[in-house]
């Protein structure tokens, strides 16, 4: 888990990214792009790793339901992630644009939390609660109800990056 060394170095974070005309990394982090595939294509190799991670982590499995809340690019990449261990993923924005794209990608379930009770909408869907939830916003108020999201012992995989502290509620 070289993530938890404690002088990391994240490209585009800790030091330059990739908005540059020209970057320099050891030989040994780069990977040759399969010919033939289109770069558009390949430019989502590492925010889908990010989703598939996110999935791996919570241990989505098949015939369970996931809440994923962002249907950003990390969000919808993690509920096809989890799409593809055999869960069903229920897909939470306040973007209507975002939720029409991601059933577009073959995501059944999209709910609008501006728009309504996200919670009743879960235990609709589920019956219960979901089994697990990929957290892809970093959004302090989803953080703090996070645990309202799933069920008991429910499956919780942080993906967002906060901007600031956050309170998690315990209780």
């Amino acid at each position: 888990r070289f993530n938890n060394c404690t002088d990391i170095r994240v490209a585009g974070v800790h030091t330059g990214g990739m908005m540059a005309e020209f970057v320099v990394f050891p030989i040994r982090q780069l990977h040759k792009v399969p010919e033939g595939l289109d770069p558009l294509d390949a430019a989502l190799t590492e925010p889908l790793t990010i989703g598939l991670h996110a999935a791996s982590r919570a241990r989505v499995s098949a015939g369970e339901y996931c809440v994923i809340t962002g249907a950003g690019p990390i969000g919808l990449l993690a509920a096809l992630g989890g799409k593809s261990r055999g869960a069903t993923p229920i897909l939470v924005d306040i973007v209507d644009d975002r939720l029409q794209f991601a059933r577009e990608c073959g995501i059944e379930y999209t709910f609008n939390s501006a728009a309504g009770d996200v919670l009743a909408y879960l235990h609709e869907v589920t019956g219960t609660m979901p089994q697990a939830m990929l957290e892809c916003t970093g959004s302090p108020v989803i953080l703090a109800a996070m645990h309202d999201y799933v069920r008991h012992g429910g499956r919780i995989a942080l993906v967002g990056w906060p901007k600031g502290p956050v309170t998690v509620n315990t209780v």
